[in-house]
């Protein structure tokens, strides 16, 4: 329970909860009533520490952090390129760690959303938040996690004219654009990624040996989530991967980037002829990742429940795999099934 008492013309504010008792001093009431809020909530989570200086400015926070543990995570340079665009908040930078309030991480928050998207914003927060838990629970600093305050900017839905599938007219002229490219496992790469379901980034580091045409099987040693996962192949899967040459690397598809294979798609795409061989218009709206969510979408076409559709694609949840399936088209068609 908070208390107000004025005095001298400045708001003196205690805080009681749970044996635990804090107090400081604000111009304004409002501030005050503020800060008592933000405390409660710590209090009632069992996150509150009483705050101090801890002689660790927050961007040596930061610096420690990605010394300590982004050097040892898949996903280090991300979070390296993150840190280097969050440091330009300099007034942020400057403030000892244990002096970080929730007013702070939301002028941080407001501030980005005026250049980047929500989405962005919200994996700032999550790393900022994840500094301020190792903070606590690795470093034993006596801090709070004002992140926890701060509430995320919500994600607008992806725009209807965004959500399209690959249409069969789509796939085939992909494809033939492809087979056109000076890369030959660009067509290749494309139809098996159709057929599995896999991200880029594990299609481009996929080893012939971890794959096992005999028993269509393939093993994914690199996944997003850090967990190596066994896809089942697809017949056409096996034909595919029956009719690529070897190359000396050991990897199946050879690219020198992920992003050699996204532009090498996007040059396919604007190339792509009409099915009966003149130039028509580009394929547009398509981009490699979207070859993902038409993989799960047909997989479910298949009459594969949820979970045997997961173990293919690696979702962990119900709710991550529904953002990557479309059905639609499968439900009008069961609606308009007589018996």
């Amino acid at each position: 329970m908070a208390t107000y008492r004025k005095r001298g013309g400045k708001w003196y504010c205690e805080v009681k909860k749970k044996g635990i008792r804090t107090r400081k001093t604000f111009t304004r009431k409002y501030d005050a009533q503020k800060w008592a809020a933000e405390v409660e909530i710590l209090i009632e989570n069992d996150k509150y520490y009483k705050v101090k200086r801890t002689a660790l400015t927050f961007e040596q926070a930061i610096d420690r952090y990605a010394e300590e543990v982004s050097v040892k995570k898949k996903g280090g340079k991300k979070e390296a390129q993150r840190f280097k665009v969050v440091k330009k908040f300099e007034w942020l930078m400057v403030l000892d760690i244990g002096m970080v309030e929730g007013c702070h991480i939301k002028r941080f928050r407001d501030e980005r959303l005026k250049k980047v998207k929500p989405a962005t914003v919200n994996r700032d927060l999550n790393l900022l938040s994840n500094v301020f838990t190792i903070a606590i629970q690795e470093w034993s600093i006596p801090v709070n996690n004002p992140v926890l305050l701060v509430s995320r900017p919500k994600i607008p839905p992806r725009p209807l004219k965004d959500r399209r599938r690959i249409s069969k007219d789509d796939e085939a002229r992909i494809a033939e654009a492809c087979s056109r490219s000076s890369n030959i496992y660009l067509e290749p790469a494309f139809k098996f990624a159709l057929e599995t379901a896999m991200r880029r980034g594990e299609l481009i580091s996929l080893l012939w040996s971890d794959v096992f045409t005999e028993s269509r099987r393939l093993l994914v040693r690199d996944s997003k989530s850090g967990e190596p996962r066994v896809i089942p192949l697809t017949k056409r899967a096996v034909e595919i991967l029956s009719g690529l040459p070897h190359h000396e690397s050991g990897l199946v598809f050879p690219f020198v980037s992920g992003n050699a294979l996204t532009m090498a798609f996007r040059r396919a795409c604007a190339d792509a002829k009409s099915l009966d061989g003149t130039k028509g218009e580009p394929v547009t709206g398509v981009r490699f990742h979207d070859t993902r969510h038409e993989a799960t979408s047909r997989l479910f076409s298949k009459n594969l429940i949820a979970q045997e559709v997961k173990v293919i694609t690696g979702h962990k949840t119900d709710k991550m795999l529904a953002e990557y399936t479309d059905i639609l088209d499968e439900v009008i068609e069961k609606l308009d099934y007589e018996t």
